[in-house]
């Protein structure tokens, strides 16, 4: 009999001498037992998904089943509920989960320091759960990155990564002038600084003989790359 054993095996033949009156023998059957096994595997391979567990239980012959898979954040399984009716041998089923492909993550440009944004943030969209991408460090005028390429993982969603950058090292030139004639009065001075600095001119005044402070120009200087340029 499909599925079912003989509970006692000394029943395996009957056999007698017909009585005088009908007979009735009874023959008594179990229903075999079976393993159902359900994996959870990563599309296109054997390795089991991480965070999961596989499904493992003894059934009887004919018994329904049915079983959820598990939801896994950044995977998409093949079938959501393996379900059917055991069989008269075990059974094996695998649900495959694939790796969605639509995270984004962001890239953040800002100076070391004072996290002051130097270029709007961009948003990478389209990529693969669980992979590695790599950025490398937008050019800003001014200043230097202090990593030029960085790795990241997609292991979540809405992920960021952050270069830092530091200004460059400039310099500025302080004339003094007559101001009527334009004529130089003293000894221009060369000065260090950082890009995008502020200077404030009046504070580059010097006493000189014979003339008194009138004003200066740029009140305030902000320095830029081209070093010709910055100049009081």
């Amino acid at each position: 009999v499909t599925g079912r054993t003989l509970s006692d095996a000394s029943q395996a033949t009957v056999s007698g001498t017909m009585p005088a009156s009908d007979e009735v023998i009874n023959v008594y059957y179990t229903r075999n037992n079976h393993q159902l096994v359900v994996n959870y595997y990563y599309a296109g391979t054997n390795i089991p998904v991480i965070g999961t567990t596989a499904y493992d239980k003894t059934l009887a012959y004919g018994e329904d089943y049915s079983v959820d898979s598990s939801t896994v954040n950044g995977y998409t399984y093949d079938r959501a509920n393996v379900k059917g009716t055991m069989l008269d041998e075990n059974i094996t089923e695998n649900v495959y989960y694939a790796a969605n492909t639509d995270v984004s993550y962001k890239v953040n440009y800002v100076e070391k320091d004072t996290n002051k944004v130097l270029k709007d943030a961009k948003t990478v969209t389209g990529k693969t759960f669980n992979e590695t991408y790599t950025e490398n460090a937008a050019d800003i005028e001014g200043y230097t990155a202090t990593e030029t390429e960085k790795n990241i993982k997609l292991d979540g969603y809405n992920k960021e990564i952050t270069f830092y950058y530091t200004a460059n090292d400039q310099k500025y030139t302080v004339n003094f002038v007559d101001k009527t004639s334009n004529k130089k009065i003293a000894e221009s001075k060369a000065n260090d600084s950082k890009f995008a600095e502020e200077i404030n001119g009046e504070s580059e005044k010097i006493d000189i003989t014979g003339y008194t402070y009138d004003s200066v120009d740029p009140a305030t200087l902000t320095i830029g790359t081209d070093n010709d340029s910055n100049v009081i």
